[in-house]
């Protein structure tokens, strides 16, 4: 993309038009709005110290689904509650404000998969992804004490809502998400193949149907940009959480090694004394705390460091078979006679 002069809006940093399938998708999606504005509201929720159960408890039952969720929650298993809520200022108190907030942004994923018509199993498939970026966005800007641990969230659950749009158009997408040999920019070229666009550029297409603010649209468009992010967010803890976040897997089934190993870096450079294993081995403990929410206790199947390790595995067969094709085209040309240039002479 081409630098945008400053002060663009970000509608015209971007080419005009999309593919018309997932033009006409995102078009389609009517009930969106309502869904991210109350994502967005428990946000502001989050930075208001005076807010108490009854203010989390208005925007809550102003949405339907949203109240049947956080309702089966504190009647789950999980909560271990021996009388039926039936209330859902009782069921904010008994969960807290901090757990209400993360499950009640997380659950507005569900709107969009909903309008998506996503099998349960591919609904799954995004959702769970989502939910693991989200958690590391928000690990990440608690590392230096920043207070932005809402914000941070929404940033890394957002950042990938393209995917499922795209995969509604074009069932065969996914196959290029579980591709663990495309690094990012593999990807995003990938797209761009097959779409004419990629999935950065979609997203800001959604955030800005979600009526999602600035701010946000900003993240989502340029999660992979770190150079446009520092360009227009202006929260360091913020944009350095979002690309971090960035360089997890877009799906849980693998990890691409050049992804790992740039977050590895990445961490080194911005979060000086963080380690990629430890980065993970907690990021993997909230992952599944959280996770067992909305799961009744359940643990996800996917573990951070058995894909870090799958990752490393690839590369170390990787050079392995580099070593070995190299040693049989000498072999080879030394069997023919033919001299290989740089070859040290006897």
């Amino acid at each position: 993309m081409d630098p945008a002069p400053s002060g663009a809006t970000t509608a015209g940093r971007f080419a005009a038009g999309l593919d018309p399938r997932i033009q006409s998708r995102i078009d389609s999606l009517s009930y969106l709005p309502t869904t991210a504005a109350v994502a967005i509201k428990f946000v502001e929720l989050g930075k208001n110290p005076d807010a108490e159960p009854d203010d989390y408890a208005r925007v809550i039952a102003a949405d339907s689904s949203l109240s049947s969720k956080l309702l089966a929650l504190a009647n789950s298993s999980w909560a271990g509650v021996r009388t039926k809520v039936t209330n859902i200022r009782t069921a904010v108190n008994l969960l807290g404000l901090g757990t209400v907030r993360t499950l009640a942004i997380s659950y507005c994923m569900a709107g969009l998969h909903n309008e998506l018509r996503l099998s349960p199993e591919e609904s799954e498939l995004f959702w769970e992804a989502s939910l693991l970026k989200a958690v590391a966005a928000k690990h990440y800007a608690g590392l230096g004490g920043a207070k932005l641990g809402d914000e941070a969230f929404v940033a890394g659950l957002f950042q990938d809502f393209a995917l499922p749009v795209m995969h509604s158009v074009d069932k065969q997408y996914v196959i290029l998400l579980r591709d663990t040999h495309t690094d990012v920019p593999g990807q995003l070229g990938a797209e761009r193949q097959l779409f004419g666009t990629d999935h950065a550029e979609v997203g800001r297409a959604l955030a800005q149907k979600l009526e999602l603010p600035e701010l946000f649209v900003d993240i989502v468009a340029f999660h992979h940009d770190y150079d446009r992010l520092t360009e227009f967010v202006e929260a360091a803890a913020l944009r350095e959480a979002t690309h971090a976040a960035a360089f997890m897997p877009h799906l849980l089934s693998g990890w691409n090694p050049h992804d790992a190993y740039a977050l590895a870096a990445f961490l080194r450079q911005h979060a000086r004394g963080t380690e990629l294993p430890q980065f993970l081995a907690d990021v993997q403990a909230e992952f599944a705390t959280l996770y067992g929410y909305f799961n009744d206790g359940q643990t996800p199947q996917a573990e951070l460091t058995q894909l870090l390790s799958r990752a490393a595995q690839e590369v170390a067969d990787q050079t392995t078979q580099l070593v070995q094709a190299v040693n049989e085209t000498l072999q080879d040309a030394a069997a023919r006679g033919v001299p290989l240039r740089g070859r040290a002479g006897p």
